[in-house]
């Protein structure tokens, strides 16, 4: 291994991957968390093939599969009357379809193996309460980085996996950049799936309103329900973990069918975040230092892929820096050298589609709300299009194989 260690600012799903990834191709790797333990935000994800492939190349799937669930259908119903307007094959369709698994899992278990494969490779460091809060100035063979608590770090290159709010993004961007509020707020719960009532468990479920959608599937081998409601609101905050009343969610889907009020009654607690404006940057790095995940792009959950991009990102970085860097390993050459044209090679893989995947996302956040005859018309189209097409219009995202090019 080259013995200068790339600091990566952010021990969350992209930061993490980034380090298992990097350490794979030989690199020594320290991660920066800002956290003064193994701490994850949020309750549950949804990781389609193109994230399970990415996961199998990092060594984590085989030890996340006992908790993930592999729903057997995407199952949309209108938020008005809560009749099934489509339900889209999941199951062991896509995975035939797309060479991996569609799972659901609880965030917090796919945090917790990365960590632990991350504890079990050579190479890398895990350094909690380590908040990195700016970026010195690169010279021809280091960079360094400054930590909230006065410690500074000296390593062969920065990668940003620092979030919506990095603070890293600055070095790249040479200018501060505050993320804008979408006007959405997003809330979350988690309850046991035997109080479902006669709502499907065994699939991800997708209501449709003019006002909110509420999105769920399971966690736990099945064990819980992972629920979201998606609402236009002005709160703005930038806590993740935001404490919400039951209050703001009734009223939020109180156009909703009567059964599924019911279920989101019956949560013990709900938390809520704000959701940001997608990030389009031109440039997602500068000199020494990279950025990936949601510091260089983060997107409207709208398509469920913000994790799955980090994983796709991590996956390319370490590609294309084993393409372009130097064969004896040595990351300590000239700015113009090896490690720019890494980074330039890794931007020039991933920009475009990770574009496509925001759009998409802003594209079914306003299909989702629609209202009055067009989404009579949304509704008519999901009623008639045969599954299988709908599920082949997705091929492009889930057929997608991040190491491919490795």
């Amino acid at each position: 291994m080259s013995d200068a260690p790339i600091l990566i600012a952010g021990g969350g799903i992209g930061g993490l991957a980034a380090a298992l990834a990097l350490a794979r191709i030989g690199r020594h790797v320290e991660v920066l968390e800002r956290a003064p333990a193994a701490f994850t935000a949020g309750a549950g994800i949804q990781l389609g093939p193109n994230a399970v492939k990415a996961l199998r190349h990092l060594g984590v799937a085989e030890h996340l599969k006992a908790d993930a669930c592999t729903p057997r259908a995407l199952a949309v119903f209108s938020g008005k009357g809560g009749s099934c307007l489509s339900r889209m094959p999941l199951g062991a369709t896509i995975e035939a379809r797309c060479g991996a698994p569609y799972w659901t899992v609880r965030r917090a278990h796919l945090h917790d193996a990365l960590v632990e494969a991350a504890k079990r490779t050579v190479g890398i460091t895990l350094t909690y309460g380590a908040e990195v809060v700016s970026v010195g100035d690169a010279t021809a063979s280091s960079v360094t980085v400054s930590c909230a608590d006065g410690r500074m770090r000296e390593g062969a290159a920065v990668v940003g996996a620092d979030g919506v709010w990095s603070r890293v993004r600055s070095a790249v961007t040479r200018a501060r950049f505050v993320p804008q509020a979408s006007g959405y707020c997003a809330f979350r719960t988690i309850i046991p799936s035997g109080e479902a009532g006669n709502l499907p468990t065994d699939c991800v479920g997708a209501w449709l309103s003019a006002k909110s959608h509420v999105v769920h599937y399971p966690i736990d081998a099945g064990a819980a329900l992972n629920i979201v409601v998606v609402a236009q609101d002005t709160w703005s905050g930038t806590d993740w973990n935001a404490p919400a009343s039951a209050v703001e969610v009734a009223d939020a889907t109180a156009d909703l069918p009567s059964a599924l009020r019911a279920m989101l009654a019956k949560a013990p607690a709900w938390h809520k975040w704000s959701l940001p404006h997608p990030i389009e940057l031109t440039a997602w790095h500068r000199d020494r230092v990279v950025l990936l995940g949601d510091a260089a792009h983060a997107m409207l959950p709208f398509f469920a892929q913000g994790g799955a991009m980090a994983l796709e990102d991590a996956v390319a970085l370490a590609s294309c820096m084993e393409r372009e860097t130097s064969p004896g390993g040595d990351l300590s050459v000239d700015l113009s050298g090896d490690i720019t044209a890494a980074f330039s090679a890794y931007q020039a893989r991933r920009i475009e589609r990770v574009r496509r995947v925001q759009q998409a996302s802003v594209r079914n956040g306003r299909i989702f709300h629609l209202s009055g005859a067009l989404a009579v018309a949304r509704d008519a189209t999901l009623r008639i299009t045969p599954p299988a097409i709908l599920l082949g219009r997705f091929d492009w995202l889930y057929r997608y194989d991040p190491t491919s090019h490795i």
